[in-house]
């Protein structure tokens, strides 16, 4: 028999939570072009990531500025947030050098134009209309995307595990545990570690040794909260965003309790009213 909606919402309950993870713009640090704080941040408040939310994620998503979760402990709510405001974005890059001297819609610097390949994962849609979008984006003040599709394995370990790549649209994972030095920590050579941009930052290096040397909850919070602060300064990515998640279970079930975490840490204190229990 047909199913109404409002005896669907009577029968289920959905839990929205935020994500474990991340979408982001990542840039090579190795590349002239990407080396300067401030057009990494120019380049952060030309992108209309708000509207990407709303446009690809059908609003279920939130934007980010630190590579921690929003709803956990860890994330550090007073970290700089960059704005969208292409005409703040225009004033900035000139401030670098970035100019459109000879007025063909492209600013340029010592007579190089800003051009860059941002390569994404081939048929994910969510990438490639973010890709587009981001495109249009900076275009609108002057620089010049090319968008790379490639597949997975190809984008991971062949393009940005090359060196020399330009900038990329990817993600990143989440983890409870909020020790990112891999990520954050300065490359070293022949290392493993995941941090294939090649950002570098001594303070980010010494914070990332205190925390892992610290067991006290609260102390580690301040290094975190640190850390977020230079990061979100830095800009060595463009935070996107992180999506959000959906849990639906039977509304005869009592004892959910949401958390940052989700649902599932205490299922073990689940249970049916016995009234509602099916034989």
């Amino acid at each position: 028999r047909q199913v109404t909606k409002r005896q669907l919402n009577e029968k289920f309950r959905t839990y929205k939570q935020v994500g474990f993870g991340y979408s982001y713009l990542g840039y090579n640090h190795r590349d002239w072009r990407f080396k300067e704080k401030k057009v990494r941040q120019a380049i952060t408040t030309a992108i209309d990531r708000e509207r990407i939310v709303k446009e690809v994620l059908g609003g279920f998503a939130q934007v980010v500025d630190t590579p921690y979760k929003p709803d956990s402990y860890w994330y550090n709510q007073t970290a700089k947030k960059f704005t969208y405001d292409p005409e703040k974005s225009k004033k900035m890059l000139a401030e670098s050098g970035w100019r459109d001297t000879d007025g063909d819609g492209v600013i340029d610097k010592d007579g190089e134009p800003f051009t860059m390949i941002v390569a994404t994962t081939a048929g994910n849609t969510e990438n490639e209309k973010t890709a587009a979008m981001i495109s249009r984006d900076l275009k609108n003040v002057g620089i010049k995307v090319s968008i790379l599709l490639l597949e997975w394995t190809d984008l991971a370990q062949g393009y940005a595990g090359s060196k020399d790549f330009e900038a990329c649209l990817m993600g990143w994972g989440i983890d409870l545990e909020p020790d990112q030095t891999d990520i954050w920590g300065s490359p070293k050579p022949d290392s493993a570690n995941l941090n294939f941009i090649g950002y570098k930052n001594p303070e980010v290096d010494r914070l990332l040794e205190l925390e892992v040397s610290t067991y006290d909850r609260a102390e580690r919070k301040k290094y975190y909260d640190q850390l977020q602060e230079i990061i979100a300064v830095d800009q060595p990515i463009t935070f996107l965003y992180t999506k959000d998640s959906f849990e639906i279970m039977d509304s005869r079930v009592k004892g959910i309790e949401p958390s940052p975490t989700g649902i599932w840490h205490n299922f073990t204190k689940w249970y049916v009213p016995e009234p509602l229990q099916k034989n």
